[in-house]
């Protein structure tokens, strides 16, 4: 479990638009007919999100090659009630928790040229469960936090937009420099079949989601104050006390 939590930690800080696992009353529910629960954080209990682990597979380290049929990718996913994920964009998503990590595969014993599905992370999980698992993750909290701004009237600025349309540019002249368009650079960096199309819907909801989420902490910042921290800790010290230790073998 240690290794996974490492995992969890390091993909936390690599998205693009970091989220805490903040509390949410707001249920995910899938509307899509082959749906299977995400359970394995805080904020999704409640949440079901596609199986699309059962149609994507990794096959190349330097492609990511993520298997998915073209007339698929505009399925749900994972939905709430007024945004959701669409399965294009779950393989979006796994491409990046993928290539985020790609650099410490050999670390953890995983072999990039050998499909995910292939290799063990436990007995009952293989390497690409525990990768799919983080997708699965942040496109709920991204959908709970969505909601969050919703809930408040927020909505995308016009930095917001400017600022997709900024990463688009940076996109085709990256894209130009290996001499491709932009939907073959982004399939080549996230996996198969994802477009410009699958990234800008991902972005703006990820940038919604972003304000949905400053603006939570914001409220609890000001509902809570260092004096009630203080005194919660004074009076459950015993919960918060450690013993910090360390094991070297020679």
């Amino acid at each position: 479990m240690m290794i996974k939590r490492l995992i969890s930690i390091f993909l936390c800080c690599c998205l693009i638009l970091p989220l805490a696992a903040c509390g949410s009353n707001t249920a995910v529910s899938s509307t899509a007919a082959d749906a299977t629960a995400a359970d394995s954080s805080p904020a999704s209990q409640n949440a079901d999100t596609s199986s699309l682990a059962e149609e994507t597979e990794s096959t190349s380290a330097e492609v990511y090659d993520l298997i998915a049929e073209q007339s698929d990718l505009d399925k749900i996913a994972a939905s709430t009630e007024h945004f959701s994920f669409t399965k294009g964009e779950l393989v979006y998503f796994f491409g990046i928790v993928f290539r985020n990590y790609y650099a410490y595969l050999s670390y953890f014993g995983i072999d990039p040229t050998v499909s995910l599905k292939e290799q063990m992370y436990n007995d009952t999980e293989s390497w690409f469960d525990v990768f799919m698992e983080e997708a699965k993750n942040y496109v709920v909290n991204y959908l709970l936090f969505s909601e969050a701004a919703n809930e408040r009237g927020l909505s995308l600025t016009q930095d917001d937009l400017d600022y997709i349309a900024s990463q688009k540019a940076q996109l085709k002249e990256s894209a130009a420099a290996y001499g491709w368009d932009e939907n073959t650079y982004l399939e080549q960096m996230f996996g198969t079949n994802v477009s410009w199309e699958i990234l800008e819907q991902a972005m703006q909801k990820m940038l919604l989601a972003d304000r949905g989420y400053a603006a939570v902490c914001n409220e609890l910042e000001e509902k809570v104050s260092e004096e009630d921290i203080l005194t919660a800790y004074e009076e459950n010290i015993r919960n918060y006390q450690y013993i910090d230790f360390a094991v070297i073998n020679m």
